[in-house]
């Protein structure tokens, strides 16, 4: 009996020990990050932050008390202290502090202080992060440069995730955006982290790490789940619909007609899935708002493979009748390009065109600011125009959209990095040389007065959304489509210590009211479209478009 219980007290001992380990680790994660950004010696790159993350792991792992821990660590901190640098602390009112620092009260008053000395301190150098003065753009440090990363060992698999979680704790305006909060993502990566075995697991680890950061700029594209897989293609592409891909282009009709496949039919299921199974199961760590990686993957990558086949269920657009398959994929060398056959665009023009007497339509894509400037003289009598936003607007600046709109009009608030896990609005004259051109649009007494309906859809992201709201300015511009990316302002990279980049979007934008945020939820729509995959009409946009403006009265 006394031996039962002696197993017993040293099995929980040892979980014990375990739990407290991963706690610790948690914390240090949190604290090194603090000490590396905000701390006036540290940030100025005395210190190699990456060997004492090192040195420091291995005491931790090796079983420490939380008593102990703490004095360790207070230790630790005290020795980057200098005559040289010395703290410093200025309040300003207009700054936000967005950062979650309630884990600092899990600790006893003297590491408590330090690290409370530590955040409020303004004497921080740039030695990790260079914030620019002018336009509030981060470059943090390519630390992969300096570091010899080695996979294999797990205090450097714990430096890079604890480098890229601090990066963007204290770097990344949009993190408070997140679905789940920075601090139990944290707690959870950590987790995870402990009980990993290999370095599989490392790299699942990572991935999932990475896919909790809900950027469009962040498609993740490139792990090794999605990369691994981008060898085989099909012979045709489409548009993701109601969790459908609805075959709008073959690249090979020959082939294509062999397997049985044409414009219009519908996949309606891949390896025995549904096509939101497939998705969720293939690209869930691709971190992006739904609409968005639908667009990126549905043309090509959606049904990639490093297999030579693929069974889908295919919804036949002739008959209605479901047919189940297997279709062979293949290289993009053993394609013909030039056997392709595609559905009639969904654009009108590449540039501009008339609809009818009353409606002009013009596409934003290609088109540059002299012959834009010209389309508007076209159609200056017309009762309104179509704007087609659905693409990149490759050749437009800000003062280009002066034409579409009557009054001078701010049209965005930007929300930047000034310093650690610390963010305010820009006034104008800086939010300008952020945005690169303004936010402002001045307006033209000659601009167009009619009805401007604009046309956005998943694709428009970045740039275009950017533009998109500066259109929305016109009082008579009526917006239809759907979600668009929600990543409107400029992006910025991390290199992660393996080499690997990270995107994300290095500001937050706002509407003017400060009530609604573009980040994430894109731009406001005046009406939601539904398309509908076995009648899929590619001129869905176009016709709801010239619905409103010949309904539509200006007031």
């Amino acid at each position: 009996m006394m031996r039962f219980i002696s197993m017993v007290l040293v099995l929980i001992s040892v979980n014990a020990f375990a739990i407290n380990r991963t706690e610790q680790l948690n914390s240090f994660i949190k604290i090194w990050g603090v000490v590396k950004y905000m701390h006036p010696e540290a940030s100025r790159g005395a210190y190699d932050m990456n060997k004492e993350f090192v040195e420091k792991y291995e005491q931790i792992t090796k079983g420490i008390n939380q008593q102990e821990f703490e004095q360790n660590i207070l230790s630790w901190i005290e020795h980057f202290d200098s005559k040289r640098n010395h703290y410093n602390t200025t309040q300003n009112q207009h700054i936000e502090i967005y950062a979650d620092y309630h884990w600092i009260s899990n600790f006893g008053s003297p590491l408590q202080n330090k690290l409370k000395t530590i955040i409020n301190n303004d004497n921080t150098g740039d030695y990790y992060a260079k914030l620019r003065k002018m336009t509030s753009y981060v470059s943090l440090e390519d630390e992969s440069k300096t570091f010899a990363f080695n996979q294999d060992i797990k205090s450097h698999q714990l430096l890079l995730l604890a480098s890229f979680w601090n990066a963007m704790q204290f770097w990344n305006v949009n993190i408070t955006l997140n679905d789940k909060a920075w601090n139990l993502v944290l707690e959870e990566t950590v987790e995870q982290f402990e009980s990993s075995k290999t370095t599989t697991d490392f790299e699942r680890i990572k991935d999932n790490l990475l896919a909790n950061i809900n950027d469009s700029h962040s498609d993740n594209l490139d792990i090794s789940l999605v990369v691994n897989r981008m060898k085989y293609y099909p012979v045709f592409g489409g548009k993701i619909i109601n969790d459908s891909l609805v075959i709008t282009e073959i690249r090979d009709l020959p082939k294509a007609q062999v397997q049985g496949v044409a414009l219009g039919d519908v996949v309606v299921g891949i390896d025995d899935m549904t096509v939101a199974a497939y998705i969720s199961k293939n690209f869930h760590l691709c971190s992006s708002n739904g609409s968005s990686i639908r667009a990126r993957i549905q043309r090509i990558l959606l049904l990639a493979s490093d297999k030579r086949t693929i069974k889908i269920s295919l919804l036949k657009r002739e008959s209605g009748l479901v047919v189940d398959k297997e279709i062979p994929l293949y290289e993009p060398s053993e394609i013909n390009y030039t056997q392709a056959s595609l559905m009639p665009s969904s654009f009108l023009s590449s540039t501009y065109t008339s609809v009818n007497d009353e409606i002009g339509y013009i596409n934003l894509q290609s088109i540059t600011g002299k012959t834009l400037k010209k389309a508007l003289t076209a159609f200056k009598d017309s009762k309104g125009i179509i704007v087609d936003l659905r693409t990149h607007p490759a050749n437009l600046v800000i003062r280009d959209i002066d034409h579409l709109v009557s009054d001078k009009k701010r049209f965005l608030k930007i929300l930047a990095p000034v310093g650690p896990a610390k963010r305010a609005f820009q006034d104008d004259n800086i939010a300008e040389k952020i945005a690169g051109s303004a936010v402002v649009v001045y307006g033209k007494k000659e601009s167009f007065k009619g009805i401007v309906v604009l046309l956005v859809d998943r694709g428009t992201q970045s740039k275009a959304e950017y533009l998109g709201a500066a259109i929305q300015q016109n009082d008579n511009c009526y917006t239809i489509g759907e979600q668009t990316s929600g990543a409107i302002m400029n992006s910025n990279h991390y290199q992660l210590l393996n080499g690997q980049t990270f995107v994300f979007t290095n500001y937050m934008a706002m509407d003017v009211s400060g009530n609604y945020t573009l980040q994430r939820n894109g731009l406001k729509l005046d009406k939601a479209l539904q398309e509908h995959t076995l009648n899929y009409k590619p001129s869905l946009y176009i016709d709801e478009a010239i619905k409103y403006i010949q309904t539509a009265a200006i007031e």
